[in-house]
């Protein structure tokens, strides 16, 4: 398994008071080694000097550090039903494949693993700063997710690390001290491009109400509201979800209010913007017998209402959104099947399975498996394009310099000039209640490609 290395807090919080940088490092010995054949931007005769390049970079490994969520301690919590395959085995045998193949231009990669409980900040809080003052590794591989999310700029910001993973907002990245990329879309092109999908299939029918949580106000009003008017859209009402997502009570009261207002004004279509909104609006308007359309401007949205039901499911039925491909499409790809063969073959009794083909009691291997792949993968690429000279400031400049890429579980990918969200792929999506126990979203419309 990976190393997991656990330092005492004293030590930890002494190092956040040092710098991240490259002061005080001894450089090793310089090791020259011949590239592998499939590092294409380099002749297979060219001898390439290794160095001591960076903190978590030596002559002859590179060391990252890999988060992931804590799904059985969830489960042991009573909080859900995990059947998600180990994590961390998987990343082993991605990791041992790697290192099998050459490594990156010659240094092996080793890893850390931090499993964090999702609902406990403190406990992500002490994974960023184990990874990265403790280890200092060179880069993070993951995020945190749910009420641990607003620790993820631990890593870049206050721990000057490289990040892969997560969902980065605008003053995420502003504030960032090192490259932070994604291998979904950000907010900043998903949205308006969501929202140039759904007029170019005539999704968006009548007067519109368009619905935010305050947390989500500037996404609407930056994003989704000029798209709306620059494509010709009727907005007749726009609205802000005040009530805590937490509150039912209070949100039924402002949904009742907001549902009699839609009615009033002759709104035909409700738009609702983002996560709390999309998913409390969605079963409000169920609950409240909305006679109209509901549709959904935000990335992966569309399956958490059927998750979240507080109505029958199949009222929920024809709530319109979008997703990515499906665990069928996903898994077809060679990129993908690469992975899958690297885990099958390292662990014989191990077979993938797409997850929308699961038998009940299935073990979920696809999931653990087109993350953690994903991820390393896309870290291989920039690596592989840097060259020796290993740096995050190297690293931000390959990765500009990719251009189309071939991922695992992504169609269409891309990194550019300013462009670290990697994902260009989207499709249209319905809401289906039929499928799995709490329904999700099914296609409705082929995968296109979202520009850069």
């Amino acid at each position: 398994m990976g190393m997991r290395i656990v330092a005492g807090a004293a030590t930890a919080l002494a190092l956040m008071a040092g710098s991240c940088g490259d002061e005080g490092v001894q450089p090793a010995p310089p090791t020259a080694v011949t590239p592998t054949d499939d590092v294409a931007s380099i002749s297979t005769t060219t001898r390439v000097v290794l160095t001591d390049s960076w903190p978590g970079v030596t002559s002859d490994t590179i060391h990252l550090g890999i988060v992931d969520t804590d799904l059985q301690q969830l489960e042991d919590l009573g909080l859900i039903d995990n059947n998600q395959g180990d994590g961390e085995l998987v990343v082993e045998a991605l990791v041992d494949d790697l290192n099998a193949r050459g490594g990156i231009l010659g240094r092996r990669v080793e890893f850390s693993f931090e499993l964090v409980l999702p609902i406990n900040p403190a406990d992500a809080e002490a994974a960023c700063l184990r990874l990265t003052q403790d280890q200092q590794v060179f880069a993070v591989l993951g995020s945190f997710v749910g009420p641990t999310v607003g620790v993820d700029p631990c890593i870049t910001d206050f721990g000057e690390t490289i990040m892969i993973g997560g969902a980065p907002t605008a003053a995420d990245l502003e504030r960032a001290r090192a490259p932070w990329l994604t291998t979904g879309m950000s907010a900043a092109r998903a949205l308006p491009a969501i929202v140039q999908l759904m007029s170019d299939e005539d999704v968006l029918e009548g007067g519109l109400a368009v619905v935010w949580a305050v947390e989500d106000e500037q996404s609407a009003r930056d994003l989704v509201l000029p798209e709306l008017d620059r494509l010709g859209h009727d907005v007749v009402v726009e609205a802000a979800q005040l009530a805590d997502a937490g509150d039912r009570q209070a949100l039924e009261s402002e949904w009742s209010t907001l549902v009699e207002r839609f009615r009033s004004e002759g709104v035909e279509t409700v738009v609702l913007v983002q996560q709390s909104a999309g998913i409390n609006g969605a079963n409000h308007l169920a609950l409240l017998d909305w006679e109209g359309e509901t549709v959904i401007i935000g990335p992966a949205v569309l399956t958490s209402i059927g998750i979240t039901a507080q109505v029958p499911r199949e009222e929920l039925a024809g709530v319109m959104g979008t997703m990515g491909p499906s665990g069928e499409e996903a898994y077809a790809l060679p990129e993908t099947q690469r992975c899958v063969d690297v885990l099958e073959s390292a662990h014989p009794d191990i077979t993938v399975t797409p997850a929308d083909e699961l038998a009940a009691g299935e073990t979920d291997w696809s999931g653990p498996l087109l993350t953690h792949c994903t991820r390393l993968r896309l870290f291989e690429k920039i690596a592989t394009a840097v060259g020796p000279d290993l740096t995050p400031e190297s690293f931000r400049t390959a990765a500009e310099g990719l251009g189309e890429i071939d991922l695992p579980g992504i169609p269409f990918a891309s990194l550019g000039p300013g462009k670290f969200d990697v994902s260009d792929t989207q499709r249209l999506a319905v809401f289906d209640p039929s499928i799995g126990e709490f329904g999700r979203a099914a296609p409705n419309g082929e995968l296109v490609r979202v520009d850069g």
